[in-house]
Parts: structure tokens; C-alpha cells; sequence
């Protein structure tokens, strides 16, 4: 992706890749489709995986939520944000196709 990166934190849309899982009569299995989902950047040097390994990200990585809600602050705005404390799916910006305010 040549074009510049979105400020970190704020919400996006990105479209990429990525693998999505079908329903099928009896057994779901996984296609790769292409898919536009709502992401926040995040400017990470790297991070640890699953299994405690060091993963570098010269370039941050996009979060990807899947669930979102509304939070109200104290001065009357409110904000779209990320629901509960679950570990978001990441996609690398070299894997983004295109992103959107």
C-alpha cells in the first residue's frame, strides 16, 4: 500500500484479504475473500503472538474489532469504540488493498 497511513487510533475502514468462514450443510469451512471490515491503526514496533514469539511491525498494523460500540463522554460527544477486551485480529498495512475515513 503506497499511500499514507491513516492517523493511530482512528477509525477506518479497510479493505484486504483475508480468510472468512462459509457455511456449508453440515461442516463450515474457510475461503479467502476479499473483505471491507472497520479497523483502527495502531503505530506497534511489534507484538507477541500466541505462542510468546516476537513479531516485528516496522510499519504498526491495523486492529480489527469485531464488535463496536457507542461510549458517551462527559462533554456530550460520543465515540465509536471498540466493544470489551478481546484480542483483535491484525492486518499488516503491506496486506491492505485500501483504506477510508
Amino acid at each position: 500500500m503506497s499511500e499514507k497511513l491513516p492517523r493511530e487510533y482512528e477509525n477506518v475502514m479497510i479493505t484486504y484479504k483475508g480468510q472468512v468462514r462459509v457455511r456449508d450443510k453440515y461442516y463450515d469451512h474457510y475461503e479467502e475473500q476479499i473483505v471491507t471490515r472497520r479497523a483502527f491503526y495502531s503505530k506497534s514496533d511489534g507484538y507477541y503472538n500466541h505462542k510468546d514469539e516476537w513479531i516485528d511491525t516496522p510499519n504498526g498494523y491495523f486492529n480489527v474489532p469485531q464488535n463496536w460500540t457507542e461510549h458517551s463522554w462527559g462533554d456530550g460527544t460520543s465515540s465509536l469504540m471498540p466493544h470489551g477486551f478481546y484480542q483483535h485480529p491484525r492486518v499488516f498495512p503491506k496486506d491492505i488493498i485500501k483504506w477510508e475515513k
